[in-house]
């Protein structure tokens, strides 16, 4: 399954931003799946949407090789000079950052396109909870907004090149091929012992525990023993909207946070995805679209490949034509050239296709294009 990266470099504004991990859900999606290249050390798997919420967004664009970004009405805020960007995050103090690649080495950049963090680092990822995992000569740790090294750079990357951010308080860390948890200050609080672990997420992390997959809360305690099942790449759901999805006996149903099944095993893994705004997507033999919390389609059809729903939309592919839905299943935007659509964010989505490639709004105008050739 494909998880989504906030990372935007010059082959992935071609061809979409996402990136393999077992545990996540891509809200962008191609007709055609991209080969993946892992580039950098740090590739964090999430990004604080919340966090972007309330300041004004910037949307990275690409043109003649460098990268730069424009405000929400197609104007160049930032002219493009990096080689690879990554998310603005608005940290405690008002301060927003972003991650930015110069030079080969990643530092990070406010709003007017200066380096506040000056590059030194092989990978670096967005701020989470004011702080940014970063990776150097293959050890990842983490920096505050000053650029000083909080929990030091110590750590092994994890997960086929990811590492975690913090959420709720605690971030995941790997340690002599196990994993385990630190705190904000990098104090161990639960020791490594697990092959593979998620973020917390609603008071719970998804760990793994031999060949099975269960929840522990922020003791380490195992509030949902270790019982379902890790198949290929697909692991589990991390908490979202009081449910996760899980695997048992190759069909992924959806339990609550006692570990009770709020929907019965049933689907198949590939695209199963947490829920957001009251829907999740999901697949079976002979059906697939976008389920509620009873586990019944309230959107289906003939769809090829299925996005989640942000800011009331969601990207899909049917007869190998791109749409953007709203929760009805109403057509809202037709793009029928495109192989890749992105999710909304802050009013704007990142699409390509044969005719056309950039940044669309909510009617499917396009704000800013890159010129085809």
């Amino acid at each position: 399954m494909l998880k989504q990266v906030k990372q935007i470099s010059l082959s992935s504004l071609l061809i979409g931003l996402s990136a393999i991990a077992g545990f996540g859900v891509s809200p962008e999606i191609t007709a055609a799946a991209p080969n993946i290249r892992l580039a950098d050390t740090v590739q964090p798997t999430s990004v604080d949407l919340d966090a972007l919420a309330d300041s004004p967004a910037l949307f990275p664009i690409q043109s003649q090789g460098k990268i730069g970004f424009i405000d929400a009405t197609g104007k160049i805020a930032i002219p493009p000079q990096f080689e690879s960007v990554k998310s603005f995050v608005q940290l405690p103090n008002g301060l927003r950052l972003a991650a930015a690649q110069l030079g080969g080495k990643w530092g990070y950049i406010d709003t007017s396109g200066k380096f506040v963090i000056k590059p030194q680092f092989t990978g670096a990822g967005d701020f989470s909870e004011g702080l940014a995992i970063v990776a150097l000569n293959y050890k990842v740790g983490y920096i505050d907004a000053t650029g000083k090294a909080i929990v030091p750079i110590q750590f092994e990357p994890m997960f086929f090149g990811f590492s975690e951010n913090f959420s709720d308080g605690l971030a995941a860390v790997q340690v002599g091929g196990k994993v385990g948890y630190i705190d904000r200050q990098g104090k161990m609080v639960i020791p490594p012992q697990f092959q593979m672990a998620g973020s917390f997420s609603e008071g719970l992390a998804w760990v793994q525990v031999g060949k099975k997959i269960g929840y522990i809360d922020k003791t380490g305690k195992f509030a949902i023993p270790a019982k379902f099942d890790r198949v290929e790449v697909f692991y589990s759901g991390t908490f979202s909207e009081g449910l996760a999805w899980v695997v048992v006996n190759h069909k992924t149903g959806y339990i609550d946070r006692t570990g009770k099944f709020a929907i019965q095993p049933q689907f198949l893994p590939i695209q199963t995805s947490n829920f957001t705004e009251g829907l999740a997507r999901a697949v079976m033999d002979d059906k697939q679209g976008y389920i509620d919390k009873t586990g019944k389609f309230a959107i289906s059809g003939d769809y090829g490949l299925l996005g989640e729903f942000h800011e009331g939309l969601a990207p899909v592919f049917l007869s190998d034509r791109g749409y953007y839905i709203d929760r009805t299943g109403k057509i809202i935007i037709s793009l029928p050239k495109s192989s890749h659509l992105g999710s909304f964010t802050h009013g704007l989505a990142w699409v390509s296709g044969r005719d056309k490639t950039g940044y669309i709004n909510k009617t499917g105008q396009f704000v800013w294009t890159i010129p085809h050739r």
